[in-house]
Parts: C-alpha cells; sequence; structure tokens
C-alpha cells in the first residue's frame, strides 16, 4: 500500500521469559523502546523483547493479536512499521502502518472482525484513523479530522456497538466515532490531557 512492500524478517529479540495467561503486557515508548510483562504471581517485571527494536523511533502502541498469544506494536515515527512479537521474543516486521504525512502510529486496537485501527495524528494539522488489515497486509483511511482539534492518541473499539472511542493527547476530550455513519461525536469534555481509553468487557 501507498507503494510501500511488506518487510518479512525476522529478529531475535532474546526474550528472558514466556508471559502466561492473566500476566499484563505493557511496552515502554522511549528511550529504550523494551515491550515488557508484569508477572501478577510475583509481582517482576520482565522483559519480553528488549529494545530499541527501532534504534530511532518510539513504540506508539500496544494491542493483543487475534491469536491471544502474540502482541502487535506500531512505531511511533517513520517508516511507521507494525510489528508482530511472539511471547517467546520473535520480533516480525509486518508491514509500514502509516506513510510520510499522514502522522505517526499512537495506537493499535484490534477490532472484532480482525482488522486493526490505527490512530494517527499530525499536530495542529489533522488527525487519523486507519484500518490495517493483518491479511492483506493494506491500510486504508477510516476517518480524516482535519484541521486538528485533539491530536489523536487513544482509540479503542467498543464491542457493544462497534464504534470507535478516542482521546486527545492534548486536547480535553472524550471522542466516540461512529464508522457507518461516519460521525464523530463528543461524549464528555474537560478530561485535561488525556491519553488512555478502554471498555469494561
Amino acid at each position: 500500500f501507498a507503494g510501500a512492500a511488506a518487510v518479512s524478517a525476522l529478529v531475535a529479540a532474546g526474550a528472558s521469559a514466556q508471559p502466561l495467561l492473566g500476566d499484563i503486557v505493557v511496552n515502554e515508548k522511549k528511550p529504550l523502546g523494551h515491550v515488557l510483562y508484569l508477572d501478577v504471581s510475583s509481582g517482576q517485571l520482565l522483559t519480553i523483547a528488549p529494545g530499541p527494536i527501532s534504534a530511532t523511533r518510539a513504540i506508539g502502541g500496544l494491542s493483543m493479536a487475534k491469536n491471544n498469544t502474540d502482541m502487535l506494536v506500531v512505531e511511533e515515527g517513520g517508516p511507521f512499521q507494525h510489528w508482530s512479537i511472539t511471547p517467546s521474543g520473535v520480533v516480525t516486521t509486518i508491514a509500514p502502518v502509516g506513510a510520510t504525512g499522514l502522522g505517526a502510529p499512537t495506537s493499535i486496537d484490534l477490532m472484532q472482525d480482525g482488522r486493526y485501527v490505527v490512530s494517527s495524528p499530525v499536530y495542529q494539522a489533522r488527525d487519523y484513523l486507519h484500518i490495517f488489515d493483518p491479511a492483506t497486509k493494506t491500510r486504508t483511511s477510516l476517518f480524516v479530522h482535519s484541521p486538528s482539534s485533539q491530536y489523536f492518541y487513544q482509540v479503542r473499539e467498543n464491542p457493544e456497538n462497534g464504534n470507535l472511542l478516542i482521546t486527545g493527547a492534548f486536547g480535553s476530550q472524550l471522542l466516540e466515532y461512529n464508522p457507518v455513519t461516519s460521525q464523530l461525536r463528543t461524549i464528555y469534555s474537560g478530561l485535561g490531557n488525556n491519553h488512555g481509553v478502554d471498555v469494561d468487557p
């Protein structure tokens, strides 16, 4: 997509241990870019994939893969790569999830249909929601908010209705996007500098 070829190189990441069911997986944005997990039984924070995965860019978002085993991460900076990381720490570069001028991916979420939604802001310019299809390794633009008013940072699909919940890194609102009607609405204002959002299943 966008003239970019998918990359299929495998990189051994040298993990120290493997996460188990119920463990919490986290990513360190920068400067080191580790992918870590918290062993909830022992309270230890252990490394899955030691960073930096990218020598110059930060990990912007992390989501579990459809197989409920691997992790998907996006790179917050060009060339905006999309990686898969196994529990043993093997990193696979899947494909670019963004393109120059379309913003740096900051968040990724697995949707119910098996695709991923990616948020990509261009500060004070425009905000994007992209859909990434892992089967075809293609990216399509779902929504463009221009000019930018929020700096889209976190996006999560609401499993109850399929709508997308969005927070702004430098905004003060919680937003909801309906992909069927292509409507963006404000759910709540006055949240301050907010980043994260999720839905209680």
